[in-house]
């Protein structure tokens, strides 16, 4: 103990150990600060890792043509900092839109970015616009021209009707494919899904009632075949096509039946159908007409949408992250190199 002492004496006694702790103070400090960058570059890998892997994904359905996948990952990061978008979310719905058919990656990217204009303005995630917007897409063989288009009618229909862009996207498929072998424009069906959402329908409801009753016009029933020799006609094709739109095209069945509801049923298969065509017919037969002419012309609807939403303090800060994020990835893509490395020597050690 006596030694001790002689020794912090000869080096200041008072004076050593006070600069002891402040160099105690500073290695606490940057220990601390360390940990902080340690865990800073483990979340850079992690997020690049994320992205690389989802990206990989993709280019399973890519694979002879991996170069455009690599261009793919830098124009999606991209998209994802200057939209301020959710990375993984991004890159699912690019992977659902190259599924669904769109091979060309200029095509694939045009898409991506529409989607994610009608996700900001729908407020739903990319991959659910994604999916309703190519559902229209595949089910009337429309070209990318069309997207716009698309994307504002959807929108639209959510202004419209009482229901979110997710249940609209996720009903589409339900009507839209035998609308479109009918010949029906898929506005009708929107439309006409946007009236019967404000009646207390959901929008599964409502396009389960459309197809039914589209159904019962193209394979009328006895009841509905003496209704179009009233109305001078032979197939339900040819009365759409002279109404002009198939809530029109209900409105004068109604019409041909003197609005005799049990004629009606009768004509009608099934209760799913029935119901549509007295939801879009009769007193409703106004609020469908303007419906459909809303939806016909709403062009610029999503734009309009995305800068109302952008004014958020939400989306501010999701574009403000989305920014921080993308420099992780840069940083963990370098980074990376060295785990990568590390893992490699260590499988091939193992192999040898």
């Amino acid at each position: 103990m006596a030694a001790l002492s002689l020794a912090l004496k000869a080096l200041g006694g008072a004076t050593f150990a006070k600069d002891i702790a402040k160099v105690a103070t500073k290695l606490f400090v940057l220990n601390k600060s360390f940990q902080e960058l340690s865990g800073s570059i483990k979340d850079a890998n992690s997020r690049f890792r994320s992205f690389e892997k989802a990206m990989a994904d993709v280019g399973t359905l890519l694979v002879n043509d991996q170069a455009n996948v690599a261009k793919l990952t830098k124009e999606v990061d991209a998209l994802v900092a200057s939209m301020g978008l959710n990375a993984q979310d991004t890159v699912k719905g690019l992977y659902q839109i190259i599924s669904s058919g769109v091979r060309d990656p200029a095509e694939a990217m045009e898409l991506l970015t529409e989607s994610s204009k009608l996700a900001i303005a729908g407020v739903t995630d990319l991959s659910t616009a994604a999916n309703g917007s190519t559902a229209i897409m595949n089910a009337y063989k429309l070209q990318l021209q069309d997207i716009t288009d698309i994307g504002d009618a959807m929108q639209q229909t959510v202004v419209l009707g009482r229901l979110r862009m997710e249940n609209l996207s996720s009903a589409m498929s339900i009507a839209m494919p035998i609308a479109a072998n009918l010949g029906i424009g898929y506005k009708d069906v929107l439309a006409g899904t946007a009236t019967m959402t404000k009646q207390a329908f959901t929008a599964s409801e409502s396009m389960t009632g459309l197809r039914s009753a589209i159904r019962s016009v193209l394979q009328p029933t006895k009841v509905m075949k003496q209704l179009f020799d009233k109305l001078g006609v032979s197939t339900g094709q040819e009365l759409i096509s002279n109404a002009g739109s198939l809530q029109n095209a209900f409105v004068k069945i109604r019409e041909a039946a003197g609005g005799n509801i049990l004629v009606l049923e009768e004509a009608i298969r099934r209760v799913e159908g029935f119901n549509a065509l007295l939801a879009l017919t009769g007193k409703n037969a106004k609020t469908a007409a303007s419906d459909l002419l809303e939806i016909k012309s709403a062009t610029g609807a999503v734009n309009q949408a995305v800068e109302v939403v952008n004014r958020t303090q939400q989306r501010w800060g999701d574009r403000s992250q989305a920014v921080f994020d993308s420099l992780k990835r840069d940083v963990g893509s370098f980074t990376s190199l060295f785990v990568k490395f590390k893992d490699i020597v260590v499988v091939k050690t193992a192999e040898a």
